[in-house]
């Protein structure tokens, strides 16, 4: 649901509303409320996009903790689990380019073989929750910051609904704020 929508403009008032009637002092429960309309106003594109949302901040989540020791640290598995990370990105946003260009290359050659095109569309924002999340993972990994320990917290930071909604905005205008 975009900011610009008719029906986010209708919403946002009970959000606020009910955020807001949660007393500070029970904090949890409105970072609560917070995660669940995220995720479903992140559902109102198409239900199953969420768990991709789910899936990647969770492997950035384990992965941050397991390299907030030193010990932890190696190359390998910080590889896998950058690669794990991304893995839907580039299967949404490169498979059918990957799939055309190999069977493009084998049919001048005279062979035909081609995988099945995926015709979907991308969930929205994955470039922009991916790379927050891998980025958050590998600076973890560096030492850059400190891993966060409480998961619902690093749920709503991957999932916070105006910052997927709006992406690399928000960057954008935190810069020109300073």
């Amino acid at each position: 649901m975009a900011f610009n929508s008719f029906s986010f403009w209708l919403i946002f008032p009970i959000i606020f509303t009910l955020y807001w009637s949660i007393p500070a002092k029970w904090n949890v429960g409105r970072k609560v409320l917070l995660l669940i309309v995220s995720y479903l106003l992140y559902m109102n594109w198409k239900p199953a996009y969420a768990l991709v949302l789910l899936g990647v901040t969770l492997i950035t989540y384990w992965g941050g903790r397991l390299f907030e020791n030193k010990a932890d640290k190696k190359k390998k598995l910080v590889w896998s689990l950058t690669l794990l990370g991304i893995l839907p990105l580039l299967i949404f946003k490169w498979y059918n380019f990957l799939n055309d260009s190999i069977s493009a290359g084998l049919a001048s050659v005279g062979l035909q073989f081609a995988l099945p095109g995926l015709n979907w569309a991308i969930p929205v924002g994955i470039s922009f929750f991916t790379f927050q999340a891998v980025g958050y993972m590998l600076d973890v990994y560096h030492g850059r910051v400190k891993a966060e320990k409480k998961l619902l917290d690093y749920l709503l930071f991957v999932s916070f609904f105006p910052q997927v909604m709006s992406g690399p905005l928000v960057r954008l205008m935190n810069c020109y704020h300073r």
